[in-house]
């Protein structure tokens, strides 16, 4: 049985994929594994933001809340742009 915070942050990540459906940013190809291996944090200086959104945080917190760890406390994504 899945605890109430965690069900909560599961419909967030259900609501950010389709947000990122509806949008066309979804991506059913995963990215090349070389570009989520970098020695930069996250992956931000090889992924487009979309990429790191739906294979880095939604896959990650997925797994999380799977294997019954315990989830982050807290958490920010700030934006990136181009600069």
């Amino acid at each position: 049985m899945i605890n109430p915070c965690c069900k909560i942050v599961l419909e967030a990540l259900n609501q950010l994929e389709v947000f990122l459906c509806v949008f066309g940013l979804w991506s059913d190809a995963r990215p090349l594994h070389k570009l989520v291996k970098r020695l930069q944090p996250f992956c931000y200086a090889t992924l487009e933001f979309e990429k790191w959104l739906q294979f880095i945080f939604i896959g990650r917190l997925c797994e999380i809340i799977q294997q019954n760890d315990r989830i982050p406390e807290s958490c920010c994504v700030p934006i990136i742009t181009n600069g």
